[in-house]
């Protein structure tokens, strides 16, 4: 019955709209809203709306039309639908100027939602709105304030504060709310105009009207977060803020204010927001507020979310002031309270607020570690990364084997976004807290393990690092890993790369015969491990790139297998992927080259860091550091004796003469490793400007050279520089610190702090002066012992400072001095003396300055410097800008019937990859039907295969790129606007102009006329070393 009659009502009114429409009445907003929502599908609604707004502008065109109100709110629904409805601005404007109240509260809120401060027409409103902002009807008054603070721009706030001001003024409290509210919108869009407001928002806190109250709370927050100047002066109203939220709390039953048995929760809410604020770092307004805190957390009731809410205010109050201790357990303990609640949003509340204030007060927070923990089985999964964040936070070093446990019982369910967050957090607090180094490299491979495809890069080169820095750790990782990897040997792939990384290194010691009571290892049950990962095609492409280059190595470490080894680097000399391809080209030809293999794959050097140990403090001791810095020199210098053995065509000379006979080593293999070594004395200095390309006249050093500081921080403005005075004497050195203010302010109680490793001691001497003026300095000077001879010389800094009454603070670190890099080399090559001494005496070759040949005729390239010849010399592929290939190749593109034949089933194969990269309109990473023209002028990327590299030819011309992943990218010509250019200007005139290439650039008409592309082709040198990288 009732849909009857709903029905019949509905029938009336469309008779009526239908009736009214034919006598020139519009359509009502109600019959509009019924039609939009009858619409079937999207056409039909934009066609009840086209319609509707053609009727509306046409008539808009009658001025003195009476329904102006009814068609702006037809309007306003439908901008609400998301179409045009622009051309009624100025339809509200005229509304706006209307003396009725029901048409300016149409044309304000049309005003409000149509107009922006883009818009022309929202100038036109301002005057409107000084009108009404003095009207003597308090309803005008409101409309005005709230559509002053929806759409106020940065000049309508200059020319309406003052009348904003005024109205505050006023003894109405109904426009007293309204306009503390549009004050807070002026303060916020022009922040200088908040001067205009200080002494009237004073008075407003004395108001007994809750709404009068929040407003201007809410209008002295913003304030105090925009100026220290004003939170300064509001500290003083400390007390009468306690005052009233006193009030508030003890005050009985107010049906007015009274929100579920809690006297007006959202004034209670503002005024713990501004105490905050108040009360961050200052002590004495801390003292005040004190009370009522501990007053607030105790009597409000948690029964109901509006008593959450204060506490939760309460609670992040008193983490962010100077609030005791005891309070601050009650805050913790509150948090502790939320845990337990049943609502998913007020735990994850509790635990990103643990995890705010975990540094403030770790202890209290350790309490409900046990609760912290549950929370890691949550359905919720955003309670369950918090919880995993606040976890790692706990650990230390008396609860890491705990807490580890608990982690890796939920990174074995984790969801896939989890684990690789939780992996990296794992190696930095294993790292940090971890009892030993064989409970850190378990703890890690379990987490490998768990993690699986997920573990981040980063994980698995810290990893790496960790077993090369520590010997004695290396012959159990490569037990432990191998049997890690042959549990788990496809899933885990990171586990994988690092297992094949330290089999490869150290091979030797896992078929070593251990205790008596584990298993043997032999040669062939390791290369069982390689056949079963290799070849499978769920082996990813970088864990097959680990194994290739492992297999080379065990291969100078096995002996009975090496036939299964190389085997197993041949399977990929025809993989698609390049690198792969490449590694075991390689690879295989360096296997077969007898004796020199030993020397190319021996052990890598002691890796000594990674990406994320900055974030860890070293389990190494610093005596332990030093020890493996010698064994680091010793093994540098080991191999300088290697490559001196090689022969490599070149002809053995002697470096040096007296003392300096330190190093020995083939002409060739210097030229390659950097350029010849040169310790005689009267070998006149390489100059220090990196301009100086071609070599310059030596100039007479001075006694005592400066050296350059070093910037350990440099943030908000502030820089401080250190700088090395006089260098080790007596394992004594003397340093200054320069710290410079660049702010516009000046800058007060400046104290510089600095911290050293156990291998030192350091003095601080006091500073020239605590105050620095802007654009200003002060210096302090600090002395440094070194008490374990040959330690390098890290140091961490810190910096606070006040500007303006507000508090800075800054943090860096050192890790290395120029002024004591001469005497660490030092250092390093008397090792390596006694090393040489040690195996047999001193070697003395000499160095001789040879010629370099030109590839094309034989002839010789002399030059007026040294530096282009010592360039030249050596290994390598070498050619000069001018040469001009002679041999004339042509790509084979004739295959016989036979050929043809047998290619079916590829082409078959490439046709449809070359459908499916078409139709998608991506590039191919070869290209059978568009082959490239090539010219004999190509060079090598000047990066690295797998990553994004770009080409040049050896004439300087940029031809090859390689800027997504796999895919190298020719240009059968130079690209014309990718060049290196040499400017020199004097006073910004160019005088001397060059661009560094002599390719054969054919340049459009117009474009790059201002570059000189006439650079000199025999001048241009070319030579291509190719090394062999991990």
């Amino acid at each position: 019955m009732a849909n009857a009659v709903e029905i019949a009502i509905e029938k009336i009114d469309e008779y009526k709209s239908r009736i009214g429409r034919t006598l020139g009445t519009p359509m009502r907003l109600r019959d509009l809203i019924r039609q939009v929502r009858a619409a079937r599908t999207m056409a039909e609604e934009r066609a009840v709306v086209d319609r509707e707004s053609a009727n509306i502008r046409e008539s808009f065109r009658d001025d003195d039309s009476p329904w102006k109100c009814r068609n702006i709110a037809k309007l306003l629904y439908i901008h609400m639908l998301g179409y045009p409805a622009h051309f009624g601005q100025m339809e509200c404007m005229k509304l706006v100027a209307m003396t009725r109240f029901t048409d300016k509260r149409i044309g304000y809120l049309g005003a409000m939602l149509l107009l922006d401060e883009r818009s022309e027409v929202h100038l036109l409103v301002t005057n409107s709105l000084k009108n009404d902002l003095t009207c003597s009807t308090q309803f005008v008054s409101g409309l005005a304030l709230c559509t002053l603070g929806s759409i106020c721009s940065a000049e309508m706030c200059r020319d309406l504060a003052n009348e904003v001001e005024k109205i505050i003024k006023q003894n109405n409290a109904y426009l007293k709310k309204k306009a503390a509210l549009c004050a807070f919108r002026i303060v916020r869009k022009v922040p200088e105009l908040m001067e205009v407001f200080i002494s009237c928002t004073r008075s407003l806190l004395g108001e007994k009207n809750h709404g009068v109250l929040m407003g201007a709370t809410t209008l002295v927050t913003e304030m105090c977060e925009k100026s220290p100047d004003v939170l300064n002066h509001f500290k003083k109203l400390v007390p009468n803020l306690v005052r009233i939220l006193k009030n508030l709390l003890m005050s009985g039953y107010s049906p007015e204010h009274d929100v579920t048995g809690i006297s007006d929760p959202f004034l209670q809410v503002k005024i713990l927001r501004l105490l905050r604020i108040l009360g961050k770092d200052d002590v004495r307004a801390t003292e005040e507020m004190n009370d009522i805190l501990a007053q607030v957390a105790t009597n409000t009731e948690t029964a109901k979310n509006v008593g959450n809410a204060i506490l939760y205010e309460t609670v992040l109050t008193i983490m962010e002031i100077k609030s005791e201790s005891g309070l601050r357990i009650l805050a913790v303990n509150i948090l502790g309270r939320f845990l337990l609640n049943t609502d998913k949003n007020i735990r994850y509340v509790a635990l990103n607020t643990l995890l705010k204030t975990v540094h403030i007060d770790n202890q209290a927070v350790q309490r409900h570690r046990n609760v912290v923990v549950d929370c890691l089985k949550d359905p919720d999964i955003s309670i369950r990364k918090r919880a995993m964040e606040l976890c790692f936070a706990l650990m230390n070093k008396t609860n890491i084997a705990l807490m580890t446990k608990e982690v890796l019982i939920f990174l074995e369910t984790a969801d896939a976004e989890f684990k690789s967050e939780c992996a990296s957090k794992m190696y930095i607090a294993t790292e940090r807290y971890s009892p030993n180094h064989e409970w850190h490299l378990d703890t890690m491979i379990t987490v490998l393990r768990l993690a699986g495809k997920y573990v981040p890069d980063e994980v698995v080169s810290c990893m790496i690092q960790m077993i090369s820095a520590n010997s004695e750790l290396q012959a159990y990782a490569v037990v432990q890993l191998y049997h890690a990897a042959k549990k788990d040997a496809i899933n885990a792939q990171p586990l994988l790369q690092v297992a094949f990384w330290t089999i490869g290194e150290f091979g030797d010691l896992l078929i070593q015969p251990t205790d008596a009571d584990t298993t043997a290892i032999s040669e062939s049950d390791v290369i069982e491990l390689f056949e079963a990962v290799l070849p499978s095609t769920l082996t990813s492409l970088m864990t097959k790139c680990y194994a290739v280059t492992a297999l080379a190595k065990l291969s100078t470490r096995f002996s009975h297998t090496n036939s299964r080894i190389e085997a197993l680097v041949r399977i990929n000399q025809a993989h698609i992927h390049l690198e792969l391809q490449q590694r075991s080209v390689e690879f295989n030809a360096i296997i077969g080259v007898g004796d020199l293999k030993y020397g190319l794959l021996e052990r890598m050097p002691i890796i000594t860091h990674n990406s994320l140990n900055a974030a860890a403090s070293s389990m190494i001791e610093p005596e332990e550091i030093t020890s493996q810095q010698d064994v680091l020199i010793e093994d540098a210098s080991s191999s300088l004796d290697l490559l001196s053995n090689l022969d490599l065509g070149g002809n053995s000379t002697s470096i040096g003469n007296g003392n300096n006979d330190l190093f020995s080593s083939n002409n060739a293999v210097m030229d390659i490793l950097g350029g010849a070594l040169n310790t005689q004395n009267n070998v006149a200095p390489v100059s220090s400007d990196p301009f100086d390309i071609f070599g310059s006249v030596p100039v007479q050093q001075s006694s005592k050279p400066s050296n350059r500081p070093v910037i350990a921080i440099n943030a908000k403005g502030v820089e401080v520089q250190v700088e090395v005075v006089d260098g080790w004497k007596n394992e004594k050195a003397r340093l200054k610190m320069t710290a410079y203010n660049y702010t516009p302010q000046s800058i007060s109680s400046f104290n510089f702090l600095a911290a050293v490793t156990k291998a030192f001691e350091i003095q601080l001497e006091p500073a020239t002066s605590t105050n620095i003026p802007a654009d200003g300095n002060t210096t302090q000077f600090m002395n440094i012992t070194r008490k374990v001879p040959g330690s390098v010389a890290r140091m961490r800094t810190k910096i606070s400072y006040q500007i303006n009454g507000e508090e800075h603070n800054s943090n860096g670190e050192v890790n290395e001095f120029p002024g004591f890099r001469d005497a660490q080399k030092g250092m390093r090559r008397r090792n390596s003396e006694s090393t040489n001494e040690k195996k047999g005496g001193k070697k003395n070759n000499k160095m001789t300055r040879r010629r370099a040949v030109s590839p094309e005729n034989g002839t010789s390239m002399t030059s007026n410097n040294c530096w282009m010849s010592n360039e030249m010399n050596g290994y390598g592929w070498k050619a000069r800008g001018d040469r001009k290939p002679k041999e004339k190749r042509v790509p084979f593109n004739r295959p016989t019937p036979k050929q043809v034949y047998e290619a079916l089933p590829f082409v078959r194969r490439y046709f449809m990859y070359w459908m499916k990269y078409t139709f998608d309109k991506e590039k191919l990473f070869i290209n059978t039907f568009q082959p490239l023209k090539h010219k004999p002028f190509y060079g090598v990327p000047c990066g690295g295969i797998g990553c994004g590299a770009i080409g040049r030819d050896f004439r300087g011309g940029f031809c090859k790129f390689s800027l997504r992943p796999g895919l190298v990218e020719h240009k059968v010509n130079v690209v014309a606007a990718d060049q290196f250019i040499l400017s020199v200007r004097d006073n910004n005139k160019c005088v001397y102009q060059k661009v560094l290439s002599a390719a054969d650039i054919c340049l459009p008409s117009g474009q790059l006329s201002a570059w000189d592309f006439s650079f000199p082709k025999k001048n241009v040198y070319y030579r291509l070393v190719l090394k062999i990288q991990w």
